[in-house]
């Protein structure tokens, strides 16, 4: 919730996965490394919400990570940040930032604030609080990226006088890893009160959506997966 120094980390994981019968299965997920997350300078990269840049630039500190691709290479690993909202490189093996990608100003904020709410009031464009970039897809070529914002823009959206703010229209942002040449993409919600979780591609022109309401357990109403 923004509230710790918990320091950003990737995990590679062995997953087995074992038939238990009558169409049960058990997972037994067994944590393998651990590579604590470090700017170019070797400081780490916190949950702490406070740790922001006033500038919103690519220099702060504070990481709330959502997404997860690995690069073409197998070594490095794209990174979505929902504070920013930023995409990161790092370097798998020591935890490293490489680089930050550009990301057009529209899906930024100008006034950062470790308390959501004061964000949502001094902004009138960009992610709202705590709804950046949730997914991440890469083609199979390795050769683009997709970066989908969970709910719509500030821009895009009713602000509410509760503070918060509503929409249908959502975007995704492409970025071309070759020739850094970017494209913007609307997708339209089944409904205001949804996000979108995850995507992935499962070839070069087609993905998976994951789009959800905000409620868990016996009070969900909407959890489903559109192919775009």
């Amino acid at each position: 919730a923004g509230e710790t120094s918990f320091q950003g980390r990737l995990y590679r994981l062995e997953l087995q996965l074992s038939p238990q019968g009558h169409g049960r299965y058990s997972l037994d997920p067994r944590v393998l490394e651990t590579h604590l997350l470090t700017d170019t300078a070797g400081h780490a990269m916190t949950g702490d919400a406070r740790a922001f840049d006033p500038l919103n630039s690519p220099d702060s500190l504070r990481l709330d990570a959502e997404a997860i691709r690995l690069a073409a290479d197998g070594r490095t690993a794209f990174v979505s940040d929902e504070y920013g909202p930023f995409i990161d490189l790092f370097d798998i093996r020591s935890g490293k930032r490489l680089k930050t990608l550009k990301v057009p100003n529209k899906f930024q904020i100008d006034s950062p604030s470790a308390d959501g709410r004061e964000e949502m009031r001094h902004n009138l464009f960009g992610r709202q609080s705590n709804r950046g970039f949730e997914g991440l897809a890469i083609t199979p070529d390795g050769k683009r990226l997709l970066a989908i914002i969970q709910d719509p823009l500030l821009q895009d959206a009713e602000q509410r006088a509760d503070g918060k703010a509503t929409g249908l229209n959502n975007r995704m942002l492409e970025l071309d890893l070759e020739t850094g040449g970017r494209r913007a993409f609307g997708y339209p919600l089944e409904d205001a009160a949804n996000g979108v979780s995850e995507i992935l591609a499962i070839n070069a022109d087609e993905y998976l959506v994951l789009e959800r309401d905000t409620r868990s357990g016996e009070a969900a109403r909407f959890k489903k997966v559109f192919r775009i």
